[in-house]
């Protein structure tokens, strides 16, 4: 299968997409536990938006190539909206609304709902009949995997910050008794109100200054599932998922059987 460009494409767009998808759901609760002091099961249902605009737009799009049978548009568009929506957070501040931060989650999972089921429907449209499962599971492997070195990378990236902010803002008194690793800071949100205000401001701005960070860090990497659907090569789709009997296995009998999808 690795043979097939539009396979190998696809695997790289899904991998690159889970390392932003996964930067925004893992450090966006960190800034609104710390800076606006919600609890976590609040800072969660705040994420709401990314999912909506995910959901959304993976249904609008869905229903759009199957009138259309053409589907390149919609990674290309997606990763674009995708690298905006990343680049958006970083513009995140200690004072900025639920509302602003809802918009700039919408358009970053818009722009994934575009790419994330169209890449699927790519391949799957690309391999052998045979091969639909493997190709599918291999997809969402890649994806898995992009998480984990996402997770991974941008943590090192959020650590690192914390402890060159933290260095420059915290006062002198107060170092010792705040710490940063990779599950986060050693004093938790619910705590932070009591901690005098100079090591409070000091404490979310580094937070703030570290995710900014994190997220310029994801840009590039959106940026790169732009280039990569550019590539992502577009063939007409089947008509059928060519299982049936008497249907054609090889993929000279699949492009003969092919024809636009007419939802």
């Amino acid at each position: 299968m690795f043979r097939n460009d539009i396979f190998g494409v696809s695997s790289a767009i899904g991998f690159l997409l889970s390392m932003a998808m996964f930067g925004a759901i893992v450090y966006v609760p960190f800034y609104l536990q710390y800076a606006d002091g919600v609890s976590i099961t609040v800072s969660g249902l705040l994420l709401l938006p990314l999912m909506a605009g995910l959901l959304a737009l993976s249904v609008v799009s869905g229903r759009l190539v199957a009138r259309t049978g053409r589907y390149k548009i919609f990674p290309l568009a997606g990763s674009a909206l995708m690298a905006v929506g990343m680049w958006l957070l970083t513009f995140l501040n200690a004072d900025t609304s639920h509302l602003t931060m809802s918009v700039y989650l919408f358009v970053l999972g818009a722009g994934m709902g575009m790419v994330m089921q169209n890449a699927v429907l790519a391949t799957q449209n690309a391999v052998s009949p045979a091969d639909l499962g493997t190709a599918t599971s291999a997809l969402m492997f890649f994806r898995s995997l992009g998480a984990v070195f996402g997770t991974a990378l941008l943590g090192v990236v959020f650590v690192n910050g914390e402890h060159h902010w933290l260095g420059r803002l915290l006062p002198r008194a107060a170092g010792a008794h705040v710490s940063v690793s990779a599950s986060g800071l050693s004093v938790p949100p619910q705590k932070l109100h009591t901690l005098p205000p100079a090591v409070q401001h000091a404490i979310t701005e580094s937070l703030v200054r570290s995710l900014h960070e994190v997220f310029w860090v994801a840009v590039p990497f959106a940026l790169v599932t732009v280039v990569l659907a550019v590539f992502l090569r577009e063939i007409r789709l089947r008509g059928t998922s060519g299982l049936a009997a008497g249907a054609p296995s090889s993929p000279a009998g699949e492009a003969a059987a092919a024809v636009p999808s007419d939802g």
